[in-house]
């Protein structure tokens, strides 16, 4: 009888390290294929960034740079870390601050002042930190005035199609948050109310800042769906490994229902079974395809597309 609160603890203490043992809960990661050049020491980081296996992604990067002396892909190591840090869910201690420190160090003066960096890939690489940087500070609050000098740098610095509208429409959101950034810069305001017309929806959704889960990971997960999160892990753990990735949507069904939990808490519960009910006819639909860096098309179903009535659209 004595050995029984014992037991209980144990079972909600194992419970707690299985729920946050996966990562990948963070915002969704940008497209490293479409935005920055491939390189051949980093292919397999890439490919593990791309499939949110954030630490493994961390540790090959680490391996894959040992004796490279090339500034590029060095560069482009320190910023797969940097933006695998910021999506990991960790019982360690919380990785984003040595991240944030890469994102303003890769985006700073000092790599201004090197003449490799003139190059094109380092100027997208250095206007992709910024964007990420500056995504980072408006999750942390609503309007962050912080976040307009390196959303608006990669605005007016990157020629990637996708990184601009990324970065045009995150200003368009960071603008309808705080209008008083508008007022003060209405030469930027204008040129982003011009480009965000033409993004598309899918690109509007990325950038939406309530797509971003950091300044919820300033909260503890809510213990009513610590058991639900808890499966989670074990299948993407132990089941899906076997299987492989089955899911024709993205974000695939296990990474929604997490997202769904960690933005709404126990209302997001019953998101994983809307998700089945709609699944075939989404598929069918096919309206909104994305192609993953290895060459796979999938389907976008992002939480932000049903998750409109708990929150004012801009």
């Amino acid at each position: 009888m004595r050995l029984r609160p014992f037991l209980a603890l144990a079972f909600f203490l194992g419970f707690t390290v299985i729920a946050h043992a996966e990562p990948a809960v963070g915002c969704p990661p940008p497209d490293l294929a479409k935005i920055l050049p491939s390189v051949r020491p980093l292919r397999l980081a890439e490919q593990l960034f791309a499939e949110t296996n954030y630490l493994a992604a961390v540790i090959e990067t680490r391996l894959a740079t040992e004796g490279i002396t090339n500034a590029y892909v060095l560069a482009k190591a320190e910023l797969i870390r940097a933006l695998a840090n910021l999506r990991r869910d960790s019982l360690l201690p919380d990785p984003a601050q040595h991240a944030i420190a890469t994102l303003e160090a890769l985006w700073g003066p000092d790599y201004v002042t090197d003449p490799a960096t003139e190059a094109p890939e380092f100027i997208e690489l250095r206007a992709l930190a910024a964007y990420e940087l500056g995504r980072y500070r408006m999750s942390l609050r609503k309007g962050a005035p912080d976040a307009l000098p390196p959303l608006a740098f990669a605005f007016l610095t990157t020629r990637n199609t996708t990184l601009f509208q990324l970065a045009a429409c995150s200003l368009h959101f960071l603008f309808f948050e705080n209008s008083d950034l508008a007022k003060t810069n209405p030469d930027l305001a204008a040129q982003v109310s011009f480009s965000v017309s033409a993004c598309p929806s899918a690109i509007r959704n990325l950038a939406d800042p309530r797509t971003t889960h950091l300044r919820d990971r300033l909260a503890r997960p809510s213990l009513a769906t610590l058991p639900a999160r808890a499966f989670i892990a074990f299948y993407r753990t132990q089941i899906r490994p076997a299987i492989g990735g089955r899911c024709a949507l993205t974000p695939s069904c296990s990474e929604y229902f997490l997202q769904a939990t960690k933005k709404h808490g126990i209302l997001g519960v019953p998101f994983i079974g809307d998700r089945f009910i709609r699944e075939s006819r989404v598929t069918q639909d096919a309206k909104v395809l994305v192609e993953r860096p290895d060459g796979s098309i999938r389907i976008a179903d992002p939480v932000s597309d049903h998750d409109y009535w708990f929150t004012k659209q801009p």
